[in-house]
C-alpha cells in the first residue's frame, strides 16, 4: 500500500479532478470498477474543493 496515493472509485469525482487539471497517476479496472489513482499530497486541493461542493 502507497500512503502517498488515494485511490478514487466514484468516476464522477474523478472526472472533476481531471477536468481543473490533476492527472492522474495510474487508472485500472478494479473492483468491477474503474481506478483512479492520484497522488495524495496534490489531490487535497481537489478534495476540500469536492467536499465543498465547489468543482463543477
Amino acid at each position: 500500500m502507497n500512503h502517498n496515493t488515494v485511490k478514487i472509485v466514484n468516476e464522477l469525482q474523478a472526472k472533476m479532478y481531471v477536468k481543473h487539471g490533476l492527472k492522474p497517476i495510474e487508472v485500472f479496472w478494479g473492483f468491477d470498477t474503474w481506478v483512479f489513482v492520484f497522488d495524495k499530497q496534490a489531490s487535497k486541493p481537489f478534495f476540500d474543493k469536492w467536499c465543498k461542493h465547489e468543482l463543477n
